[in-house]
């Protein structure tokens, strides 16, 4: 499902949600994995997943890996 898609409709519904990015963060903070960095090159390299660049840095820069 595109992303922008399902959160426009969990919006209209008033349903909470969290993107592939924010599970990636909360994933590291709870120590499950240990660089955001890794899997979102992966995503956006291998899977084709829109990441902007200026998106990409500021997760990078907010978790301490640029």
């Amino acid at each position: 499902m595109d992303e922008q898609h399902g959160r426009a409709r969990a919006d209209h519904f008033e349903i909470p949600c969290i993107g592939v990015i924010g599970v990636l963060i909360e994933a590291k903070d709870k120590g499950h994995i240990r660089s955001v960095r890794s899997y979102l090159d992966a995503l956006r390299k291998e899977a084709g997943f829109h990441i902007g660049d200026q998106l990409y840095r500021r997760v990078l820069r907010d978790e301490g890996e640029l």
